[in-house]
């Protein structure tokens, strides 16, 4: 499920691998109800990422590994006016920064920074 502000797109794999598409409105979405009887919900929202692209959201902190709370201070580098002698900055997205050594994988499992793992066939 991909839930917009307008939309939610709906889509279902069954057991034989085929597979059905169903867009509906967001606002009346019963999103419990659409997963009913799945095996398996995978849901992603365009919600969030607009959220923070219009910069409406309430107070944000950013979480990051240890020696990288600068890094979102960097940004992209963009800069519209190359050659300008001052240049404007949007405010950061969250004021507060936490440091944390190392991070969770998938599985809950600490991993270390720098460490590596072998990713599945396909």
């Amino acid at each position: 499920m991909d839930q917009g502000g307008t939309f939610t797109d709906v889509v279902r794999v069954d057991a034989e691998g085929r597979w059905s598409v169903q867009k509906i409105l967001s606002d009346g979405a019963e999103l419990e109800s659409l997963a009913s009887g799945a095996a398996d919900v995978r849901r992603g929202t365009t919600v969030a990422t607009n959220a923070l692209l219009e910069r409406r959201f309430g107070p944000v902190v950013l979480v990051t590994d240890t020696g990288f709370a600068d890094a979102a201070d960097y940004g992209d580098q963009v800069r519209p006016h190359l050659f300008a002698q001052t240049v404007q900055r949007s405010p950061p997205l969250g004021p507060v920064v936490v440091e944390v050594g190392g991070r969770r994988g998938p599985g809950g499992d600490r991993v270390e920074a720098g460490t590596t793992r072998e990713l599945p066939p396909g």
